[in-house]
């Protein structure tokens, strides 16, 4: 259903002669780049119309967001001034956005340019997180959060498994503290894909923002920490991280860097929940990045 002819005839909708849709997602295949000008493109996304309201409040509050300054695509309204398109052909609604042309962040591996580009995505984040909160009220529906329904015990049971039982205890010993509540009341980006992150003309974009919403934002801080593969670059990259994102703008406490570090910790041990996918971390290492985290908490 979602080819390049049914995008096109839903893009007439915002633009009457269009080149021929290119489809950007193989995988879902409802995500098309269509080109309006020799230098002016955009993306047109499907998203299920089960998810109708809040694709719509997002869009507005991406406008919103992209009329602060804050690097990512606006969101083209149609004709008549519209930001999202209701299909009567489709259970479906589509929307519009500012295509971004750069390149994908990739973490290097040398040291010292991993550290800048983790500088620059922290700085991006505090970036993010101050126009955000500058958006009142924010109009995002209610979401769950999963981060604070998660049980330990299957972590626990593996590295006791594997005779593991020093990171095994630990993990007893920190289970109240990974299910703390926090304020879930802020604005969050809640995943931060670096194949979406793009770089452009020096400037770092955010072009994904379909997990934003209310919620923790020092956890945003924790998956960024966690994109670190190596344990042993773990305590640099995240004097990095916070070092970058104070410069942002945004003081961090102790109990906020302590927050950062328990938000790794859980995503460490999340891998292990019945049904956990869709992750940023691998099941490789988890006892050596919960080790390396512990430390740097007993650091604080």
């Amino acid at each position: 259903m979602y080819d390049a002819v049914f995008a096109q005839d839903v893009a007439a909708a915002w633009q009457v002669d269009t080149q021929a849709p290119r489809v950007t997602s193989p995988g879902s295949g409802r995500i098309f780049e269509i080109r309006l000008t020799p230098r002016l493109s955009a993306r047109l996304k499907f998203y299920p119309k089960a998810q109708a309201e809040r694709v719509a409040a997002r869009a507005r509050w991406q406008e919103a967001l992209a009329d602060t300054g804050f690097a990512c695509p606006w969101p083209q309204r149609t004709r008549s001034g519209d930001l999202v398109v209701h299909l009567k052909q489709a259970p479906s609604v589509a929307v519009m956005e500012q295509a971004i042309h750069g390149h994908p962040v990739q973490i290097p591996e040398n040291r010292d340019a991993a550290l800048a580009t983790y500088g620059d995505l922290a700085a991006l984040l505090a970036d993010f997180h101050l126009s955000a909160e500058s958006i009142d009220p924010l109009p995002f529906p209610a979401r769950s959060n999963p981060d604070r329904n998660f049980d330990p015990n299957a972590a626990i049971a593996h590295f006791e498994s594997k005779g593991q039982t020093e990171i095994a205890e630990l993990l007893s010993r920190l289970s109240g503290a990974l299910t703390k509540s926090c304020d879930e009341s802020r604005v969050c980006l809640g995943k931060l894909e670096l194949s979406e992150t793009l770089e452009a003309d020096h400037t770092l974009y955010l072009t994904d923002m379909d997990t934003a919403g209310t919620g923790d934002r020092l956890r945003d801080l924790s998956r960024l920490l966690t994109l670190e593969k190596d344990p042993d670059r773990l305590e640099s990259v995240f004097e990095a991280i916070c070092r970058s994102y104070e410069s942002g703008g945004i003081l961090l406490k102790e109990s906020d860097k302590a927050a950062i570090l328990y938000g790794v910790i859980s995503e460490c041990v999340e891998i292990f929940q019945p049904g956990a996918c869709d992750t940023t971390l691998d099941n490789s290492t988890p006892g050596a990045r919960i080790l390396a985290a512990s430390a740097l908490l007993s650091k604080l």
